[in-house]
């Protein structure tokens, strides 16, 4: 046997790690970002059902299905932005993610429009689809920005 009974127990000489304090404005502020993009996202959403901003044409009115898609993105907004505000890193990740998938798509739903579809498929979706799509997607990169400035990076690599 190589314990010796005798023997002392072994301490940890490391220091424990402060605990993580309140998150930096930087945080804050691109939590508040991405929420205020989450409750424009909605406030369309609404606004195109109620005929105060043109929703396209190709697409059949569904208001429980567009409501659902809604509710489903604002949930899923605010578990990411509570999860990025209590400093899980994972969270802004993720978000980031979904980010570049969304703008990948309506990149790619906007060529492939322009490459193969007529000038009245383009000219169907109105420009207010368009305007709010690319004002969320700056929105939301604003709020990656923010969540990524060195002072949320140092933030969220204390654990």
């Amino acid at each position: 046997m190589d314990t010796d009974p005798y023997r002392p127990p072994s301490a940890n000489l490391e220091a424990p790690k402060p605990p993580r304090g309140p998150p930096p404005r930087s945080v804050k502020l691109g939590v508040g970002v991405l929420l205020f993009s989450a409750a424009l996202a909605i406030a369309i959403t609404v606004a195109m059902h109620a005929g105060l901003i043109p929703s396209p044409a190709t697409q059949p009115q569904s208001p429980g299905l567009d409501a659902a898609g809604a509710g489903l993105g604002l949930i899923i907004n605010i578990f990411l932005a509570y999860k990025i505000y209590t400093g899980r890193n994972w969270a802004r990740w993720v978000f980031s993610i979904l980010w570049l998938l969304g703008c990948m798509g309506l990149l790619l739903s906007f060529s492939m429009i322009r490459m193969f579809g007529s000038a009245e498929v383009l000219q169907s979706v109105p420009w207010t689809a368009w305007a709010g799509a690319g004002v969320q997607s700056l929105i939301q990169l604003v709020a990656i920005v923010f969540m990524f400035l060195r002072e949320s990076s140092k933030w969220f690599r204390q654990e």
